[in-house]
């Protein structure tokens, strides 16, 4: 039988914290870019035209960017738990893109 502690997620205080970072996120987010990037890298196997697409946990956009770029004709829809952060986010929008927070 697994032992491993569970711990509850705050979310109220991982919005907080994402909202209070949101400005200067881009900066340090090091390694959140880099997976982003790796993982567009990786679309290139699919060979699919998306109609919409969700980005997850969109942050500042750096990824959403990213998306639009490959995928012009897409509506694509950016989804984070953080307003500070859609607002960064809204400023590198494109066409065709919808910010949620939720």
């Amino acid at each position: 039988m697994n032992n491993a502690a569970v711990i509850p997620l705050d979310l109220k205080q991982a919005r907080r914290s994402f909202n209070r970072a949101a400005d200067g996120y881009d900066a340090v987010a090091v390694l959140q870019h880099e997976i982003g990037q790796r993982l567009v890298e990786r679309l290139d196997y699919i060979r699919l035209q998306p109609n919409t697409l969700l980005d997850v946990g969109a942050g500042t956009g750096f990824t959403t960017i990213k998306l639009a770029k490959r995928w012009p004709m897409a509506h694509i829809i950016a989804l984070d738990i953080a307003s500070a952060m859609l607002a960064n986010a809204r400023a590198r929008a494109t066409p065709g893109m919808d910010f949620v927070c939720g």
